[in-house]
């Protein structure tokens, strides 16, 4: 199993949904206006600053419904993954309740964002060092 299936077996996704969609998913995250802190400025703006503040924080992270993303998220992100991962918008959604609190809670180790531009290689280094080495 790669890294990618790695991940999305524990982000609790279907391997071929979450292995295409984590690479969408960093690619839109650098899009997003003001970055990743932009991301987190519009969950505190709908409501669901405790639960990305957990995400971020060191603690557990809280979980996040399909619908509580959908509320937040821009559309258009969510169709351009959709369209990049080759799946509809809903099993989007649904992977990212939980392969986007895995990927804020792996850029804010010591609790807080990290301030450098977004980097997939490094991400994708840090989660292999959480999950151990995969094939």
């Amino acid at each position: 199993m790669n890294i990618l299936g790695s991940i999305a077996s524990m982000a609790g996704g279907t391997t071929s949904n979450a292995a295409t969609l984590l690479p969408a998913l960093l690619e839109q995250l650098k899009k997003y206006p003001g970055g990743i802190a932009g991301l987190i400025a519009a969950f505190q703006q709908g409501g669901l600053g405790g639960i990305v503040s957990s995400w971020v924080g060191t603690g557990p992270n809280e979980q996040v419904s399909a619908e509580q993303l959908r509320s937040v998220l821009d559309p258009t992100m969510v169709n351009e993954m959709a369209k990049t991962a080759g799946v509809d918008n809903h099993a989007v959604l649904q992977d990212l309740t939980s392969l986007l609190p895995l990927v804020i809670d792996k850029l804010s180790p010591d609790g807080s964002l990290k301030d450098e531009e977004l980097d997939a290689g490094e991400l994708t280094g840090m989660l292999s060092k959480m999950f151990g080495r995969f094939q």
